[in-house]
């Protein structure tokens, strides 16, 4: 399970991007002794600002206990030492991919080297929005994804990070555990378990997790999920990738139903032929604005596959629950 850390964004215009979405370097420790197994070092050239802009950010993974392993995010520069160790390494698992306006190519580094408590790894890359923090536990027992093969260790075996700390400051992080939702207000999520549901798939249902690869889950951005809110566990949530004509990538919330074809709550849409509408979308988590314009139809073929199709027509035509050539399929 991954946390997003945010620290303050700078003016506009400031940063290495040129666009305002800079956030200050802190500097950052081992929690404790500890083995520093590897290194994924990434090398990114983004667009956001309009033209392109190239950096190197660096994912470390630790090894603190038993099965446990936490990984910091969106890491950089790092300490000496460390990158010492990397130079002396060879890659391993390099791989090329796109997300966003961001091409990656990066490759991992195994190092196993020992680290004190209160040794320096590095800063936060000063990059993104802010710094990653997860948690997998190879003792803990496997995420019940519909396809398990799909998702690697992380997936299968992933963790609240904040669990991790002792009560008092683990009490303290989790009343932080929120979502921006204007620029002065954030929503905190108030329902148990506060760190969230990872996993949400429903097998033989819409719920969960859908991929646009029969057999491969990346590249992620192409991807789909169909779950409920990470802060308001009672919100329904389509969160669309790339791969729907017409539909930008987004997540589309809506008041679900617990009957009938239109707005059905994900769980009840099964392989049953019919096909499923949804309206009223009210689109993204912060600055959230409504969609009147647009429908999205979804039907399950089999236990396996889903179709999507997003229609410039507002509200749902009951008569007209059928697709066109522009639907979207996806797998689980």
């Amino acid at each position: 399970m991954y946390f997003n850390l945010p620290t303050r964004q700078g003016a506009p215009g400031e940063g290495p991007m040129g666009d305002g979405r800079v956030v200050p370097q802190f500097p950052i420790v081992s929690p404790g002794k500890i083995i520093l197994k590897s290194v994924f070092v990434s090398d990114l050239t983004s667009t956001r600002s309009g033209k392109p802009v190239s950096y190197t950010e660096y994912k470390p993974t630790f090894a603190v206990c038993g099965g446990i392993q936490i990984e910091f995010g969106h890491t950089g520069p790092l300490s000496d030492r460390i990158n010492a160790a990397i130079k002396t390494a060879p890659p391993r698992n390099c791989q090329e991919y796109s997300t966003g306006p961001d091409t990656v190519r990066g490759c991992n580094y195994e190092l196993n080297l020992q680290l004190d408590a209160g040794e320096p790894i590095g800063f936060n890359s000063g990059r993104a929005f802010g710094f990653d923090f997860g948690a997998y536990d190879s003792s803990a027992p496997q995420q019940k994804f519909a396809q398990p093969e799909r998702y690697g260790f992380e997936g299968r075996y992933n963790v609240c990070p904040l669990d991790l700390f002792e009560p008092n400051a683990r009490a303290k992080f989790y009343s932080y555990l929120g979502q921006l939702v204007s620029q002065t207000k954030i929503q905190l999520r108030t329902s148990e378990p506060l760190c969230g549901t990872p996993m949400q798939d429903v097998a033989g249902t819409a719920q969960g997790n859908w991929f646009v690869n029969p057999k491969e889950p990346n590249p992620e951005d192409n991807n789909l999920a169909l779950v409920y809110d990470n802060i308001d566990p009672t919100k329904p949530v389509l969160s669309v990738g790339v791969s729907v004509k017409g539909l930008a990538s987004n997540t589309y919330s809506f008041a679900r139903k617990s009957s009938g074809a239109i707005n059905r709550e994900f769980s009840a849409i099964k392989p049953d032929g019919q096909v499923y509408c949804f309206e009223q979308l009210v689109k993204g988590q912060f600055a959230s604005q409504p969609v009147d314009a647009i429908t999205i139809l979804v039907a399950l073929t089999n236990a396996e596959t889903l179709r999507l199709e997003a229609r410039q027509a507002s509200p749902c035509n009951a008569s007209a629950l059928t697709f066109s050539a522009n639907a979207a399929t996806f797998y689980r």
